[in-house]
């Protein structure tokens, strides 16, 4: 069974093959050989799983790769693609359809992709309650020390918190995406059966079991098919 990361940063599964056009090797030994105290618990747990899987002798499985520009598989030879708070850095027009193509292509007929992304109905609604501090023990301090809601709704929209995030080299969000949004992106790519689930949900436990975003509760959580011939 092939299982492919895309876009994954800091997120490691074991047993997967991730890929990021950053090299993220020595994260990954970080992973493997920390001690999990004192850790965020959310990084305690992707320690863990490294862990234990290299202890029961499955690979962890990093791979420097900028999957924009195709991927180093062949067609219909992957079973599943997590795509984990990635695609709303993408350029929604040039980068987008060409990404969930080559995911396309490699699925298996059968297969299913997941993706997570900060749900812009979920952002709004908060806002528009007033409850944007709900979200503030996952943000950097800005967020938390910022005067007003309107500041707070900025930062998650565009998520440019970066240091090295500027006019000339920008490492924020390209597009938010509701329900609708998402559907529309997934079924343009060929997917069918397009659900949304709540976090830790899925309809396959291969995505509720060994994936996990961090930090993120203000996320949607989509999952499509690759069409059976």
């Amino acid at each position: 069974m092939l299982k492919v990361n895309a876009g994954c940063a800091t997120c490691i599964f074991a047993g997967w093959v991730n890929l990021d056009h950053v090299d993220m090797s020595s994260y990954v030994q970080f992973l493997r050989n920390t001690g999990l105290s004192g850790l965020p618990e959310a990084q305690a747990e992707l320690a863990r799983r490294v862990q234990a899987a290299e202890q029961a002798g499955e690979k962890t499985d990093f791979r420097v790769h900028d999957v924009r520009k195709g991927w180093p598989f062949a067609d219909g030879s992957v079973d599943f693609i997590y795509c984990g708070q990635f695609i709303e850095h993408l350029n929604p027009l040039y980068e987008v359809p060409p990404f969930l193509k080559e995911c396309y292509r490699v699925l298996r007929p059968g297969g299913l992709i997941r993706v997570s992304t900060p749900d812009l109905d979920l952002i709004l609604a908060a806002y528009a309650a007033g409850k944007m501090m709900d979200f503030a023990v996952e943000q950097p301090e800005p967020y938390r020390t910022a005067r007003t809601d309107a500041t707070r709704l900025g930062f998650l929209m565009f998520g440019s918190l970066g240091p090295s995030s500027n006019s000339e080299h920008y490492e924020g969000h390209q597009m938010n995406y509701n329900r609708g949004s998402m559907t529309e992106i997934l079924e343009n790519a060929g997917f069918v059966n397009v659900a949304f689930f709540a976090p830790g949900e899925s309809q396959s436990p291969i995505f509720s079991e060994e994936t996990q975003d961090t930090g993120i509760s203000h996320s949607l959580y989509a999952e499509a098919q690759k069409g059976l011939p």
